[in-house]
Order: C-alpha cells, then structure tokens, then sequence
C-alpha cells in the first residue's frame, strides 16, 4: 500500500492574484480552514509577504 501525502494548497498564488482578500476570502478560495490560511501567512509574513495597510482595509505585497 502506497501512501500518499495530501498537500494543502498554498496561498502564495492567491495572494499574487488578490491580494486584497481577507483570510475568510482566501480560505473559501482554496477550499480550506481560516485557521489554515492563518498559519500559511504567518510563516511567510515578514520574509516573503508583508501586510500593508490595516487588516481591514489594507492588502498584501510580495518583498523583493
């Protein structure tokens, strides 16, 4: 029997294409939980990612 790995769908392609979205938006998007979507933000927030504006009003960019 071979067992396979599911893979959670990474928001790092959904935030390049909206990144307006809240996390509520994103995790409806990838068909997962906010709490997935939270966790995956937070270990990219500050390295790759960085939140601009206010969490209701603001948007996500990409560090270069």
């Amino acid at each position: 029997m071979i067992l396979q790995r599911l893979k959670t769908p990474q928001p790092g392609s959904a935030i390049k294409e909206h990144p307006e979205y809240t996390y509520d938006e994103y995790a409806k998007l990838l068909n997962v939980g906010r709490a997935t979507v939270a966790r995956h933000i937070k270990k990219l927030n500050g390295t790759v990612i960085q939140r601009i504006g206010s969490d209701k009003d603001g948007y996500w960019k990409f560090i270069e």
